[in-house]
């Protein structure tokens, strides 16, 4: 963590809520740093800094929402450099991990995302909609360029053309970033969305793919937890509101997208794309188990 700019925070904080604010460091997945402000009455805020134009639209959308488990922005300063501090209303709760969810919770989150995205307009959108085609050409472009590749890209390369785009009967203005640390439970209620920054165009069955296709790329997982995921996606997915076309081309967008990931971040791709492969395996199964 930086401590000039914890320091200037805590300075630009205490100058504008109170003196004797204390301002905590905390990790999370995030690579910007994040913060929670502490008042001497005990509220407490979170805190982090975003680009001007960004915070004082997230305010203004969080405002119209009006959602009970989207906390609000009661403080938006402008700092320096056009950028502005977040002080964002902090919510109890605690972060459970997809394999770890009970049904009821399962149902809950997923219950809240169709509430939060009903609610989304698409005037709402603050990240382009990804372009689905042109993400498939390049994957067939680097085969192409790399043919020793292609067993490892396989599956990905054999997906009809049908899946390769969205239905357009069928896009909705979605969170974006839907994963573990952006949703805490009391209980088995959720109570809190966190960080909307990422909302765009897409389907609303894709928060939910998300949520557990990125645990299968990104942790290391023993194989009762991935059976686990395999419940949740299940009970997430198999919802008469998701047409199978819709929940075949959001898993596979976000298949393609981690394995994108990992070519543009190794040099080396074979073991690192052999790897993607063979954590792609179970994967293929959950278009069956839905």
């Amino acid at each position: 963590m930086n401590t000039a700019v914890h320091r200037e925070l805590e300075e630009a904080l205490r100058a504008r809520l109170s003196p004797a604010l204390a301002l905590e460091a905390f990790a999370t997945h995030s690579a910007k740093p994040v913060f929670r402000a502490v008042l001497p009455d005990g509220k407490r805020f979170f805190v982090k800094v975003v680009k001007s134009a960004k915070g004082a639209r997230q305010q203004r959308m969080l405002e119209e929402l009006n959602l009970p488990f989207v906390p609000k922005i009661p403080h938006l300063f402008e700092w320096k450099d056009g950028r502005s501090i977040v002080c964002q209303e902090w919510l109890e709760g605690r972060h459970v991990t997809p394999e770890e969810m009970t049904l009821a919770q399962c149902d809950s989150l997923v219950a809240a995302t169709l509430r939060l995205q009903s609610a989304l307009r698409p005037s709402h959108e603050m990240v382009a909609m990804r372009d689905l085609p042109a993400a498939y050409r390049e994957i067939e472009q680097f085969a192409r360029r790399h043919p020793f590749m292609r067993p490892w890209l396989r599956a990905l390369l054999d997906i009809p053309e049908d899946l390769r785009t969205y239905p357009a009967d069928a896009l909705a203005t979605i969170h974006g970033d839907q994963h573990y640390e952006n949703y805490l439970f009391d209980g088995n209620a959720v109570c809190a969305i966190l960080d909307l920054e990422a909302i765009t165009r897409g389907l609303a069955c894709q928060d939910f793919a998300y949520i557990v296709i990125r645990r299968f790329y990104k942790a290391k997982l023993s194989a009762y937890r991935r059976r686990r995921l395999l419940v949740v996606f299940k009970r997430m997915l198999a919802r008469p509101e998701f047409s199978p076309r819709e929940r075949a081309v959001a898993v596979n967008m976000w298949r393609l997208v981690f394995a994108a990931r990992r070519l543009a971040a190794h040099p080396r791709f074979g073991p690192v794309a052999l790897l993607a492969w063979k954590r792609d395996l179970p994967l293929r199964k959950l278009l069956r188990c839905v």
